[in-house]
Formats: C-alpha cells, sequence, structure tokens
C-alpha cells in the first residue's frame, strides 16, 4: 500500500534496481555471507513491476524465484520477543509487553500451533485491556480478534463466538469505512457462525467482507481467495446450489491466480463445486472436477497421504452417487489398499472410506 500513491513507476523501478544490485545485498551474496536474496514488488491488481534474484551457486545450487517455497525459521522471531517481553515488564510497560506477547503468538500461529498462539493472545488482550481502560482501541480490537481466531482454529465455536462479536463491534466503532482489519474479523465471524449451522446470519457478514476486500483494492490476495471460499460454503450449506456453483467458480479462479499451480485450497474448492454440481444432477461434470481435484492432491502429496485418501473418498462418493458402482468398487479398493499400507488411525477420513466401501459392496451386491 506504501506504493499506492507513487505515479513514477520507472522511476521508483530503477531506484529499487540500484539499491538492490549496486549499493546492496548483492555483495554479500557474492561473498557467502547470505545464500539468495530475493525481492519482489507488485501493483494491487498483483501485476510485478520489479523483481531482483542474486544467487551464490555455491551455497545453494537453485533457482530462486516467484514460485520458490521459503520456510521461515520461526524460533529466532519467539526468542528476541520474549527477550523484549522480559525488558518491557521490569520497566512496567504493559502495552509494550502485549505487542511482544502478539508477536509470539503471531510465531506460533505460523507454525499451526493455537494452543500457544492462544495462551500468548490471551496474554496481550490482557495487558492492553489493562493500559487502554475502556476506551475502544485497534490493540484491543485485534487482540480480541486473535483471540477468537485461535478459538475458531482449535474448532472451540461457541467459545469463539462470543469473543468475535466483541471484536466486531470494537471494529465497527473505530472503523467508519472499508477496512482490512474489520474484513478479517468479519470472516472469522461469518466461518465461526457457519461452522455452527448458522449460514444464514454468516452470509451477510462475508458479503460484508468480500465488500471490504473490493472496495481496498484486495480482491486478489490469499486471504480474500479463502473468504470467498467460506462464503460459498456458507451457500452450500444454506442449500442454494446454483449460487454456491457460482461462488466455487470464483473461488478457484482467484485462487489459480495467487498461487499459480496445483495448491491444497484450489483441489478442496474443486472438490466442494463437483458436489454442488452433483447435488444440481450435473453429475458427470461434479466427477471430473473430482478427478482434477484427486489428481492434484497426489501431485501434492503422493498418494500415501490422508489428503489424498479424502478425495479418494469424495470421487467414491460421487460414483455411487451417479451409480457408476463397478467404478466406485475400484476406487473403494484403491482406498483399502492405501489404508492398510498407511495404518493410519482415529480419523474422519477413515471412516468415510470405510462407509464408501460397504456401500459399494452393498449396491454390487
Amino acid at each position: 500500500n506504501a506504493f499506492n500513491f507513487l505515479d513514477n513507476m520507472d522511476g521508483i523501478t530503477s531506484g529499487l534496481a540500484a539499491i538492490a544490485s549496486l549499493g546492496g545485498m548483492d555483495r554479500f551474496v557474492d561473498k557467502g555471507a547470505f545464500p539468495f536474496v530475493y525481492a519482489r514488488l507488485e501493483d494491487r491488481e498483483g501485476h510485478v513491476f520489479y523483481e531482483h534474484a542474486a544467487v551464490n551457486r555455491e551455497l545453494m545450487p537453485y533457482a530462486v524465484d516467484g514460485d520458490s517455497w521459503i520456510r521461515i525459521w520461526s524460533m529466532s522471531k519467539i526468542v528476541t520477543s520474549v527477550a523484549a517481553l522480559v525488558l518491557f515488564e521490569e520497566q512496567g510497560r504493559p502495552r509494550d509487553a502485549g505487542v511482544c506477547h502478539s508477536l509470539i503468538g503471531l510465531s506460533h500461529t505460523g507454525t499451526a500451533d493455537y494452543d500457544s498462539a492462544l495462551e500468548s493472545y490471551r496474554s496481550c488482550l490482557r495487558l492492553v485491556s489493562v493500559h487502554h481502560g475502556d476506551a475502544d482501541h485497534i490493540d484491543v480490537a485485534v487482540s480480541l480478534k486473535n483471540v477468537g481466531h485461535c478459538l475458531h482454529m482449535l474448532g472451540r465455536w461457541k467459545e469463539a463466538l462470543p469473543v468475535l462479536e466483541k471484536a466486531l463491534a470494537h471494529h465497527r466503532r473505530l472503523n467508519a469505512g472499508a477496512s482490512i482489519a474489520l474484513a478479517s474479523c468479519l470472516k472469522d465471524l461469518g466461518h465461526t457462525l457457519d461452522g455452527l449451522g448458522r449460514a444464514k446470519e454468516a452470509l451477510p457478514l462475508l458479503d460484508e467482507a468480500v465488500s471490504h476486500h473490493e472496495q481496498l483494492g484486495r480482491a486478489r490476495s490469499p486471504d480474500f481467495a479463502l473468504l470467498l471460499h467460506n462464503r460459498a460454503e456458507a451457500l452450500q450449506n444454506l442449500g442454494r446450489c446454483r449460487h454456491a456453483c457460482d461462488a466455487y467458480e470464483r473461488t478457484i479462479e482467484v485462487q489459480q491466480i495467487v498461487h499459480r499451480g496445483d495448491h491444497p485450497d484450489i483441489a478442496r474448492a474443486m472438490e466442494s463445486l463437483g458436489f454442488c454440481l452433483g447435488n444440481l444432477m450435473r453429475r458427470e461434470e461434479g466427477i471430473r472436477l473430482l478427478e482434477k481435484s484427486l489428481a492434484m492432491r497426489r501431485r501434492l502429496f503422493g498418494e500415501h497421504h490422508l489428503s489424498y485418501l479424502g478425495g479418494l473418498a469424495a470421487l467414491t462418493n460421487g460414483l455411487l452417487a451417479s451409480n457408476r458402482l463397478e467404478d466406485a468398487l475400484a476406487r473403494s479398493r484403491e482406498a483399502m489398499r492405501l489404508l492398510e499400507a498407511m495404518s493410519p488411525t482415529d480419523h474422519e477420513i477413515v471412516a468415510d472410506c470405510l462407509t464408501h466401501r460397504a456401500a459399494a459392496l452393498e449396491r454390487v451386491g
């Protein structure tokens, strides 16, 4: 967003290139201090207007570009944040200590450790609430939302609901217009309501969140793609299958722009769209999408993975609904073979595979 006001893009690009290649990091790469440096800037539509990479081939014999996957080691952030936290607590600075707890929570969230993140975010909420008192403040609103998000991700939806409702009330008082922070809160609250079987209440919140993203020019972001998927699920849960199909198609379109290749979210959306098409009696179209989803899961994870098993279960179910019993039986045999090789324990996907296998055997006779 810092670059949205800039008009002279050519001048900016040449200046960035000079900083990166002449005065900056390339020399550290050449000397072996870093294995690579990569910089990329996009406009609000996702178009690249500047990209620069330098790689020390002795340290890393791979190309680095916009499709590279990089794992960020979060422990260093946690150690630094804890050190700062101790200092701020000793100095009696609750707001700054709260920020440190929030950073620690963010690091835990990045590794999907939502129990630890929840503990950190609750500590942050307690401290910023003491610091700001009864006044509405963005620190309190964001902390409430973070606590609610962790509860949601842990499947504790009933606990998440009042926290997210309180967070939304804070955000509404603080934001008169479109806001990404408000949109994020709307998304989490809407998804929580949908998970609790209250899709009719969820849909207006998700629609409002979509409107915020579009007003702010953020309709090509990973967060927006996830929001679209949540909205499509709410429509599906309301039984509005035609609208849900349109919503899933838009979700996949945005996901393909954002992820630029195979991605678990795309496979999941294809599977959901396949089910919706089946409910509209467009079964062969639905099965083709279920097959595409399964093929993508195989490329992403291989066959010996629960995600692939879940795709097999979904496809078997679709084949059974289309009365393609021999195909369903073959797919269920494949699932049984993988289950024996993987030996997974108590899991919903295992139950689905066994259920569909039994159904296929029963109907074939």
